[in-house]
């Protein structure tokens, strides 16, 4: 195990939480991750306020 530590530190290989994609591709992925995301939280607030009104 401890090869593999230096073996990634030697190549400059950061651990990091977070990796930026490297290709433009990655950051269209997320964009669209980020748009459908946004899309299902204001329709679901609107299937729960109907479904709501619906039992009242």
């Amino acid at each position: 195990m401890g090869a593999m530590a230096t073996q990634s530190t030697a190549t400059g290989q950061d651990n990091s939480l977070i990796n930026l994609p490297s290709n433009p591709i990655g950051y269209l992925v997320i964009l669209a991750a980020v748009i459908i995301g946004v899309i299902h939280l204001l329709l679901g607030s609107q299937v729960f306020s109907f479904a709501w009104n619906q039992l009242i």
